[in-house]
């Protein structure tokens, strides 16, 4: 089966959906160029256009690339990690958006972060993170053990912006906030390539200062569950319907204290009823399945027949 992979991130062959499509292709997959491709797996780092005065000196990548010559164009598959959304031109797409279409597949970014073993998908090191999560102690609560540690705060920050100035500084209204990550340590070019593991380092800490660097309804990455996974309680600023995903009994979300700057906070920490709450409810209520998106990949390769 040959398979293009454009404006994609550079961990993309790592991700469940790739090693699922090796696994389900009806032949090994060939990497080639768009010209040659059955499939064409695109990402959501299109060039932009350059604009000089009047003139775009470069025309935007915002669909399928359009192969001249050929009467049956390769199928294209829109596949983001990114709070962006594909324009419906693509046959079909995968990423955060709740949606009832069905050439479409929510897979959002946090459960690239558990460890699909038991269901067939074995995968190479996280770069990020010294291992992958169990299911299991996801749906155990945190209990005491948080507790136990040294009461304070981490926070990894790529880059620091409002609302993340703000959230910051009321954290540290209440808890000794220790801070890592390029947005305070300007010789980390990339975190990914930092050289801590983020699970070894919470694993010291109570809290872990994890908010969304945007909000958007599905939009739910890898931050508040590799941070309960790593026994911290997560403090996030997130979009409510994660209910859908999370137990929100699990997590302390300061979306929610946006109306009153975020001045209530400290009293929420000090509330008895949450604190039990959290330490006594698990992330995950239900079992999750990477099954339903095999199933779609199956639908893709067999429409690339």
């Amino acid at each position: 089966m040959k398979v293009s992979i454009q404006f994609q991130y550079k961990d993309f062959r790592n991700t469940i959906f790739y090693h699922l499509l090796k696994q389900e292709a009806l032949s090994d997959l060939v990497e080639v160029s768009p010209n040659e491709a059955d499939l064409i797996i695109y990402g959501p780092f299109a060039r932009f256009p350059k604009i000089v005065g009047r003139f775009v000196k470069r025309k935007a990548k915002n669909g399928p690339i359009k192969i001249r010559g050929r009467h049956h164009q390769p199928i294209s598959v829109y596949h983001t990690i990114e709070n962006t959304r594909h324009n419906n031109l693509f046959d079909y797409s995968i990423g955060y958006d709740f949606s009832m279409r069905s050439c479409d597949f929510r897979f959002p970014y946090w459960m690239e972060s558990i460890n699909w073993s038991h269901e067939g998908v074995g995968r190479s090191r996280p770069l990020r993170i010294s291992n992958y999560f169990n299911i299991s102690d996801l749906q155990a609560p945190l209990g005491d053990f948080y507790f136990e540690r040294n009461g304070k705060c981490a926070a990894f920050f790529g880059q620091i912006n409002e609302p993340r100035t703000s959230l910051l500084n009321v954290t540290q209204s209440a808890l000794e906030v220790h801070k890592y990550g390029p947005a305070f340590n300007q010789k980390i070019r990339n975190s990914q390539l930092s050289g801590d593991f983020k699970d070894i380092v919470l694993s010291k800490y109570s809290y872990n200062l994890c908010p969304e660097n945007s909000l958007y309804p599905g939009y739910y990455t890898e931050k508040i569950l590799e941070s309960f996974g790593s026994g911290c309680l997560p403090i996030t600023w997130v979009e409510n319907n994660v209910s859908a995903d999370f137990n929100p009994n699990a997590f302390i979300n300061l979306l929610n204290l946006a109306s009153s700057g975020y001045s209530e906070f400290p009293e929420v920490l000090q509330n008895g009823d949450v604190i039990r709450a959290a330490k006594d409810a698990p992330l995950l209520l239900q079992s999750p399945s990477i099954e339903p998106l095999r199933d779609f990949v199956k639908k893709i390769v067999l429409d690339c027949q």
